[in-house]
């Protein structure tokens, strides 16, 4: 920056640079210093003409790049607020996505299940089919006849189980009743 001073006060930059850009400004500056040495203070520049040509191509340039500014602030505060919508509508999508492979995985596993089952089912019921076709004496129906013998057990031991129970239940309910019936004849004798 000394270097730039020290060129200025040797050759009048008006002379070298014409009045447009950054070193326009800074000759002008400078320029102004040397007309106003007496001005108290130095730092500032005195008002110029609006008649000048370079301050009216100033304020040109100003008012266009200020312009030129605010429309890219209008511009990216589009941008921004389609962004944002841009977001929330992709976060919504991925969360649906989501929400839907989920639910299609959980399909596909019932659907698997389904099939397996009704795999089983035909398999049971073939087997019951060979059974009950007279077939029952070969060695393949052994197991089938073997698992329904289990399944009949189990649930024969069940109603055993609950017989028991309610036996016990009306055994209760029946001394309850005498013990009710021995209690109103004694509250009639009492009366």
């Amino acid at each position: 920056m000394a270097a730039i001073a020290r060129g200025l006060n040797r050759h009048p930059i008006s002379t070298v640079v014409d009045t447009g850009g950054i070193v326009g400004m800074i000759a002008a500056m400078y320029q102004c210093r040397d007309i106003a040495p007496d001005s108290k203070d130095q730092t500032q520049l005195p008002s110029k003409k609006q008649d000048d040509p370079a301050v009216g191509n100033w304020q040109a340039q100003l008012q266009g790049l200020v312009a030129e500014i605010a429309a890219k602030q209008a511009f990216m505060d589009k941008v921004r607020g389609g962004l944002c919508t841009t977001m929330k509508a992709t976060l919504s999508y991925m969360t649906l996505l989501k929400n839907v492979q989920r639910k299609d995985q959980l399909i596909q596993a019932l659907q698997l299940k389904l099939h397996n089952y009704e795999v089983l089912e035909q398999r049971q019921q073939e087997e019951i089919r060979l059974c009950l076709d007279g077939h029952g004496v070969s060695t393949t129906s052994f197991p089938v006849l073997a698992q329904h013998y289990t399944k009949l057990q189990s649930k024969h031991n069940t109603l055993e189980a609950s017989h028991a129970q309610l036996s016990k239940k009306l055994l209760e309910a029946r001394n309850f009743e005498a013990e009710l019936l021995e209690t109103k004849v004694r509250c009639q004798n009492l009366l």
